[in-house]
């Protein structure tokens, strides 16, 4: 199943779609009914994940993502200590 869902995303990504994958809504028996409910999903299948598609917001002045330079760190491997 993980690689038909990573052959979804990366699809996805070549039509400039962005994906976020969703699991914890499917931990419980309960969760995995109510989902069940919500898209009428008859009992013969289960439902193994969520995936959230859109298109991308073409104005990203108003992002919340941090900067990838106030958590990102380029280290290298046995400097440790120096």
């Amino acid at each position: 199943m993980g690689a038909f869902i990573e052959n979804i995303l990366l699809a996805a990504a070549s039509l400039n779609i962005g994906t976020q994958f969703i699991n914890a809504s499917l931990e419980t028996q309960k969760d995995r009914d109510k989902l069940r409910e919500m898209f009428s999903i008859p009992n013969t299948h289960e439902p193994i994940c969520l995936l959230r598609a859109g298109y991308f917001d073409s104005s990203p002045d108003d992002s919340v993502r941090l900067e990838p330079a106030r958590f990102v760190h380029y280290e290298e491997f046995g400097t440790k200590g120096k």
